[in-house]
C-alpha cells in the first residue's frame, strides 16, 4: 500500500534479572541494559553475549540481545529472530518474546510465522492491543482483510486511542471497498492525530469515489498543506477534476505531478525508468535517463550497460560499443557487457573484435554459473534449517542466475560460430557449432547451421546427416 505503516511498540522495555546479586552475569546484564539505553548497541550486544556465555539459559539476555539486533542501526532481524527463539525456549511464557519475534518476522516478510507468534502472544496476554494490531497488519499483508479488520477492531476496543489500529482498519476497509467504514476510521485517525497525512489522503480518495467532491478537495488540500512534496495527491485530485468535467484543471495537476516526480527522482529512479523505457523501446527516453544516472552518480555500471543497449537499439552502434567498453572497465567480469559488445562489433563487421568478446564470455561463464550454483545450495541449506521463506526465494534466484549464465554460454558459442563463418574460419565455426550441439542437442537450428558450413566445405555427407537430424527434430 502507498502509505504503509508499521507501529509495533517501538518503545522497547528491556528485561532485567529477577534478582540481582553480585554475579558476573548480572553485572554484564546490567551494563548491557545501560549501554542499550545509551544507544550503544554494539556494546550492549557484547555484554548480552557475555551473559549468555556465563549463563546459557538466561532468557533475559537473549531477549535483550534480540532487541538490540533489531534496532534501526543494526537491522539484524534474522539474528533477532534467533535470539527471541532462544528466549522463548528458556521462558515459554514470555509473551513479549513472541510479540517481538512476530514483529521481526513481519519485517522479514514471514507473514505466517508472524501471525503464529502474535497469536501465541495473544494467548499469553489477551489484553495486549499491540499483538492484535500486529496480527491485523500481517493478515492484511496476506490478503485476509476480514481477519485484519477483526484484529484491528479488537485492538481499538482494548486501546481506544490506538491511532494506528484505526488507520490499519481504515486501510483494510478501503481495500475491501467498505468506503463508509474506511472514511469513518480515517476520520477517527484525524481526530487523534490531525497531522496524519495518509488518513487525509485515503479519505480524500474514498470521498471522491463516493462523489463527495467538496470533501475530497478539502482532504487533498490538507495533504498539500502538510506535505507540499507529495506528488501523488495531485494525481488523485486530477482524477476528481476529470470526473466532474474540469479537464483543464486536471491537466494542470497531472503536469505538476510529473514535474514533481522528475524533480524528486534520485539516480535509482532514473535507472528504473530508463530500464522501463528501454523495454518499451523508447530508446531516446532511456538514453536520457541513463545519462542522468551517470551525471548524478558517475561511474554507474548499470547505466552504461543500459545506455549501450538503448544506443544499440537506436542503431548508434559506435555509441553502444563505447558504453559497453566503459561498463567492462567498471566490471571486468560482467559477461553481458562482453556479449552485447560482441553483438555490436559484429554489426559493424568487426568479426575479430566480436570473436574476442564472445571468447571472453566463454571463459567467464562456467565459473560464474558454478558460483551461483554454490550460492543456491547454501541458501537452500539455510532455508532447511530456518524455514525463512526469503532464503528459499534466494535459492531460486541464484539457481535462475546460474541457468542464465549457462544459456549465455551457449549463446556465445552460437554467436562466435557465426563470426567465424563471416571470417572464413570454417573449421573453427564447425568446432563451435559442435560444442553448441553438445550443450543444446534438441535444437534443430544448430544442426542446420553446421550443415551450411559443411556444404561450403564440400563435406556433403556430413551436411546431409545434419540436415536429416534437423528435420527429425523439427517433426518431434
Amino acid at each position: 500500500m502507498r502509505r504503509s505503516f508499521l507501529f509495533l511498540m517501538l518503545t522497547l522495555t528491556l528485561a532485567v534479572p529477577a534478582s540481582f546479586g553480585q554475579t558476573t552475569a548480572g553485572d554484564f546484564l546490567t551494563r548491557g541494559n545501560e549501554r542499550f539505553n545509551k544507544k550503544d548497541y554494539d556494546g550492549a550486544i557484547a555484554d548480552y553475549t557475555k551473559v549468555i556465555e556465563l549463563d546459557p539459559r538466561n532468557a533475559s539476555a537473549y531477549y535483550n540481545r534480540g532487541l538490540a539486533k533489531r534496532t534501526d542501526t543494526k537491522w539484524d532481524y534474522e539474528g533477532a529472530v534467533a535470539d527471541f527463539t532462544k528466549a522463548i525456549e528458556n521462558d515459554p511464557s514470555n509473551a513479549k518474546a513472541y510479540y517481538q519475534r512476530g514483529y521481526a518476522r513481519y519485517v522479514l516478510s514471514d507473514r505466517d510465522g508472524c501471525i503464529a507468534d502474535y497469536t501465541k502472544a495473544i494467548e499469553l496476554n489477551p489484553r495486549d492491543a499491540g499483538s492484535y494490531q500486529g496480527r491485523g497488519l500481517a493478515r492484511a499483508g496476506k490478503g485476509d482483510l476480514n481477519g485484519a479488520i477483526a484484529d484491528y477492531t479488537k485492538a481499538v476496543e482494548l486501546d481506544p486511542k490506538n491511532v494506528w489500529a484505526y488507520r490499519g482498519r481504515g486501510d483494510a476497509r478501503h481495500q475491501n471497498n467498505d468506503l463508509d467504514g474506511a472514511i469513518a476510521d480515517f476520520t477517527k485517525v484525524i481526530e487523534l492525530d490531525h497531522r496524519n497525512v495518509g488518513a487525509y489522503y485515503f479519505r480524500g480518495i474514498d470521498r471522491g469515489t463516493k462523489n463527495d467532491f467538496d470533501g475530497a478537495f478539502a482532504d487533498f488540500t490538507k495533504v498539500m498543506d502538510l506535505n507540499p512534496k507529495d506528488k501523488d495527491v495531485y494525481k488523485e485530485r486530477a482524477k476528481v477534476y476529470r470526473k466532474i468535467g474540469k479537464t483543464d484543471l486536471a491537466i494542470i495537476d497531472e503536469k505538476t505531478a510529473a514535474e514533481m516526480a522528475e524533480a524528486q527522482m534520485d539516480w535509482v529512479g532514473f535507472l528504473v525508468r530508463g530500464n522501463d523505457r528501454r523495454q518499451q523501446k523508447d530508446f531516446d527516453g532511456a538514453i536520457a535517463d541513463y545519462t542522468k544516472v551517470i551525471d548524478l552518480k558517475g561511474d554507474a555500471f548499470s547505466a552504461y550497460l543500459g545506455r549501450g543497449d538503448a544506443r544499440f537499439g537506436n542503431k548508434d552502434v559506435d555509441g553502444a560499443i563505447a558504453d559497453y567498453s566503459k561498463a567492462i572497465e567498471l566490471a571486468p567480469k560482467h559477461v553481458y557487457a562482453y556479449y552485447n559488445r560482441g553483438l555490436a562489433r559484429f554489426a559493424k563487421k568487426d568479426a575479430e573484435g566480436a570473436i574476442a568478446d564472445y571468447t571472453k564470455v566463454i571463459e567467464l561463464t562456467p565459473g560464474l554459473a558454478a558460483e551461483f550454483d554454490k550460492d543456491a545450495v547454501a541458501a537452500r541449506a539455510k532455508y532447511d534449517l530456518t524455514r525463512y521463506k526469503n532464503d528459499l526465494s534466494s535459492a531460486d534466484s541464484y539457481l535462475a542466475s546460474a541457468n542464465e549464465q549457462r544459456s549465455l554460454y551457449a549463446a556465445a558459442y552460437n554467436s562466435r560460430g557465426h563470426a567465424y563463418v563471416v571470417k572464413g574460419s570454417d573449421d573453427l565455426a564447425i568446432a563451435d557449432y559442435t560444442k553448441l550441439i553438445e550443450l543444446e542437442p534438441s535444437q534443430a537450428v544448430h544442426y542446420k547451421d553446421r550443415a551450411k558450413v559443411y556444404r561450403s566445405m564440400k563435406k556433403l555427407r556430413l551436411a546431409i546427416a545434419d540436415e536429416r537430424r534437423a528435420a527429425k527434430l523439427e517433426k518431434q
